[in-house]
């Protein structure tokens, strides 16, 4: 199309690393689905440190598909896991590798919520 030389898109890195983590949980192993997508986000020091938190990022959810497990545990947009099972999540691709070793009743599912942290227990 020689109308169109010189023109360029720009497609914002959230979008894109929000697309990876939708693809990246639909082929999640052992058929397993939070029903999530998120990237990965650098905590808050002073949220870290009230909660004793050893870690430098956790994974803020862009998306919770209606009816997905993840929905019916009550968790939001804007939430960010920082553990599922007691063991460290800190980026999207963690979510993917601890949903292998889920059980049949579920995984525990800690997040920050603004600054406060909340458990839920999420049944796949």
């Amino acid at each position: 199309m020689p109308w169109a030389r010189g023109l360029g898109f720009a497609v914002p890195v959230s979008t894109v690393l929000g697309a990876l983590a939708r693809f990246r949980e639909a082929r999640s192993h052992d058929g397993h689905r939070l029903g999530v997508s998120g990237m990965t986000y650098l905590l808050d020091e002073r949220i870290a440190r009230e909660h004793k938190l050893s870690q430098a990022s956790g994974v803020l959810l862009l998306e919770v598909v209606p009816g997905s497990p993840a929905a019916r545990a009550s968790l939001r947009v804007q939430d960010i896991i920082v553990s599922i099972d007691g063991t460290t999540v800190g980026a999207a691709t963690d979510i993917s590798e601890r949903l292998t070793n889920a059980s049949a009743e579920g995984i525990d599912v800690t997040f920050l919520r603004g600054s406060r942290l909340g458990r839920a227990k999420v049944v796949l």
